[in-house]
């Protein structure tokens, strides 16, 4: 604001006067207009920009506008028990218990439009077990296992037509053993071995469907015994001339299988 400026019987100036106003940090009721549906009795958090209501052994969250988060049981401060959660637009993100504020038993994510995403087993926080990936139009992606977080086991991909693409081995987290992708026809397109994530040994590629075919050999560069020398990897030669599953190949191999656990599923908001 514009204020003036007086010494006794003499004004020297008009100055600008910033006030700063300062405000208790964590949860506030801030002058946000409360939304049709949110109980009288929530609190708005200006962090997270949420409604919460907890009674009765259960919460609730509403987005700033009104529409519900998520809701489920609480016990002693922790979430406990069935949960579920919604994106902005009102359809479901994901559904699964708790236990003491970690995810137990089985859990199904969803994307934005509504349809199912992926599903599996949590033990402790980790998914365990055999967990099952979904194409938009409900078709199984990808079935693999994991182990305390990691894939671990068998694991399989498909193309939408219900064709593998590929079949392996994880150990760890880590792609090893026996290897082999195919075309969207059937044919094969590489046969081989992974050891720690890295193709090893001789593999058998076909550059096209139904050949012509030859052999890669791959060798594991080791690392120097010298100081400050850092490994140089592998001599990974992907053929660029495919047609069909090049593209999503090198994705796979560079990326693996997303992350879609939604960040609030984490006991934040």
């Amino acid at each position: 604001m514009l204020a003036t400026l007086f010494r006794p019987n003499q004004m020297i100036g008009r100055w600008l006067v910033i006030v700063f106003v300062l405000a208790p940090l964590g949860a506030v009721e801030a002058e946000v207009a409360r939304p049709a549906g949110v109980a009288s009795s929530a609190q708005y958090l200006e962090a997270a920009r949420v409604w919460v209501l907890e009674a009765g052994g259960q919460q609730t969250v509403w987005y700033q506008d009104g529409t519900k988060k998520a809701e489920g049981s609480m016990a002693n401060g922790q979430r406990q028990g069935s949960w579920v959660f919604y994106y902005a637009n009102g359809n479901k993100k994901a559904e699964g218990a708790y236990e003491a504020n970690l995810r137990q038993g089985h859990w199904k994510n969803y994307t934005a439009t509504g349809r199912l995403l992926s599903e599996g087993d949590y033990r402790n926080n980790l998914r365990e077990g055999e967990w099952v990936f979904y194409y938009p139009g409900g078709q199984v992606e990808t079935r693999g296992h994991f182990q305390s977080g990691q894939r671990h086991g068998a694991w399989i991909n498909y193309y939408e037509t219900g064709q593998i693409f590929y079949q392996g081995q994880y150990a760890n987290g880590k792609a090893s053993g026996a290897w082999v992708y195919y075309y969207a026809g059937g044919q094969l397109y590489q046969r081989g071995t992974f050891q720690n994530d890295v193709r090893v040994g001789a593999w058998n590629i076909c550059i096209q469907p139904n050949g012509p075919c030859g052999t890669e050999t791959y060798e594991v560069v080791r690392v120097p015994p010298l100081a400050n020398i850092a490994p140089s990897g592998s001599t990974i030669r992907t053929p660029t001339n495919t047609s069909d599953p090049g593209a999503i190949l090198d994705a796979l191999e560079n990326g693996g299988v997303p992350d879609d656990v939604p960040a609030s599923l984490n006991n934040g908001w």
